[in-house]
């Protein structure tokens, strides 16, 4: 059962993909698809509060794996902040073992990520989209191990092809809301570790309950 639930979260996630193709093939002049500043404000502010649930990811054999997680998201300026984000997150597709150990050493992180609200057919009926993009598309932290420090910086991106039990598919950073319930992904492009980098190319996706 939770195999089969993991699954169907994958589907929704893989239904979100093809809900924002369609929206970004369409001409960016049609004015009916683009939100009025009133309309992002009251999406955020309903999409507004702290969620409880799982991140989500999977190893090179498409296992899932789960890691639970709180976030909050602020309806002034629209910012979801993961407080403590389980650096484990960032390890996968690494290979290299002393990489993974001095990142599995990271503590306190808290990752951070602007929402932008994205016009959807079914806007008007509760049912929310959004890209999620981190600033700068980075994340950069320090690592203390056994009296040394290391640098790490994590790149993000907005969009990349990934493999998936549907096959490989183009996964953008995006997101969607409804009924008190948020789904989306998270995109790792690269870790560099002390100037060393290491390619990932991973997604993240989480969902959770207010």
């Amino acid at each position: 059962m939770e195999n089969l639930k993991k699954l169907m979260m994958l589907l929704a996630c893989m239904g979100i993909m093809a809900t924002f193709t369609s929206c970004l093939s369409d001409d960016d002049d049609d004015e009916a698809n683009i939100l009025t500043p009133g309309q992002k404000s009251a999406q955020i502010f309903e999409m507004a509060g702290t969620y409880n649930g799982y991140v989500y990811t999977t190893g090179d054999n498409l296992k899932p794996d789960s890691v639970a997680c709180t976030w909050h998201v602020s309806a002034s300026d629209s910012v979801l902040t993961i407080p403590n984000f389980p650096a484990k997150l960032f390890t996968n597709g690494i290979n290299d073992s002393i990489a993974k150990k001095s990142l599995l050493k990271a503590e306190g992180l808290t990752f951070k990520a602007s929402m932008h609200p994205y016009y959807n057919d079914n806007h008007s009926k509760g049912y929310y989209t959004f890209w999620l993009l981190v600033d700068d598309d980075k994340m950069e932290f320090t690592i203390e191990d056994e009296g040394e420090s290391h640098n790490v910086k994590v790149n993000f991106a907005y969009q990349m092809y990934v493999n998936s039990y549907l096959g490989n598919a183009l996964v953008y950073s995006v997101g969607e809301y409804m009924s008190n319930q948020m789904l989306s992904y998270i995109l790792i492009k690269d870790v560099i570790i002390d100037n060393k980098t290491f390619t990932t190319y991973w997604p993240l996706y989480f969902y959770g309950k207010k």
